[in-house]
């Protein structure tokens, strides 16, 4: 069975998008690792900034390698950017595969295969798959006919053809909060997320709370000049519907399965617009 270690670089462990891609792999047969690496936050005078955390990356250094995974995954927003680089830096030779997923390597592919072997643009579940099937036949022309990824082609930077949105979100949830092989970095120490700890490192903003997330949706119908939404609809028209909801039942689904799992006190959505979805929509749930 092939192993994955997918790692959340956020203050967190709500990590939809790495919860969402392991609950995908797990149910086609693909051993899935949790890490998150949660940075020291400090607040000074005017600002907040992320402390130094070199031990933190020690401390993943040694987890990966207990886990010994094939593939190593993390997720990159723009503002992580240095702190997902670095960590993938430190684990080259270590890990036969670094791969880097997210807005920003979306955006930006070249800048991110400074640091990983292969980067993921857009929604990575399909793309994932493909090359965990794959495996150790990564061969240059094998990797061409992957849609949405970047990759290294005998020194040169080559970025595929999009692969276009899927439209049935159904098929991606409940995300996965199972807690099997999850772990926890945080002030250089490792420990496994389990149901007595989830409440305490999920976030409470706003409501001091212990918050559960949640995307009832994909995609905004604006496309504000401050949104990586303006960006990815340009890059995305006319492959594939871009706003896109699961049914109500799914996510009401996804409510009760976090309840259970975790004993959530509170739920926020995290959609881009909400109330974009249809009316009927909003009456039914």
């Amino acid at each position: 069975m092939k192993k994955i270690a997918l790692i959340s670089p956020y203050e967190d462990i709500s990590s939809l998008g790495v919860r969402t891609l392991s609950a995908y792999l797990k149910k086609r047969g693909i051993h899935t690792s949790i890490i998150h690496v949660i940075p020291v936050i400090e607040q000074e005078q005017k600002y907040v900034r992320a402390r130094d955390d070199s031990y933190n990356i020690e401390a993943l250094k040694k987890l990966i390698a207990q886990l010994d995974p094939d593939f190593v995954g993390a997720s990159c927003m723009t503002n992580y950017f240095r702190r997902v680089a670095r960590m993938l830096d430190e684990l080259r030779g270590m890990v036969p595969l670094r791969l880097m997923g997210g807005i920003h390597p979306t955006i930006r592919p070249e800048e991110c295969l400074e640091h990983a072997d292969i980067v993921c643009l857009g929604e990575a579940e399909e793309t994932l798959f493909e090359l965990i099937q794959i495996g150790d036949t990564l061969t240059a022309s094998r990797l061409r006919a992957v849609k949405g990824i970047g990759f290294w082609d005998e020194g040169k930077k080559v970025t595929t053809e999009l692969r276009p949105l899927v439209d049935d979100l159904d098929k991606y949830h409940p995300i996965d909060f199972s807690f099997s092989d999850e772990f926890v970095i945080s002030k250089g120490k490792t420990e496994r997320v389990n149901i007595n700890n989830a409440l305490q490192l999920l976030p409470k903003f706003p409501f001091n709370k212990s918050m559960f997330r949640c995307n009832a949706s994909r995609g905004c119908p604006f496309s504000c000049s401050y949104c990586c939404n303006n960006t990815l609809k340009k890059m995305w028209k006319g492959n594939g519907k871009y706003i896109r909801w699961r049914s109500v039942d799914n996510v009401i689904n996804e409510l009760i399965y976090a309840k259970e799992a975790i004993c959530i006190e509170s739920i926020r959505f995290m959609d881009d617009s909400f109330l974009h979805l249809p009316v009927e929509w909003i009456s039914d749930f």
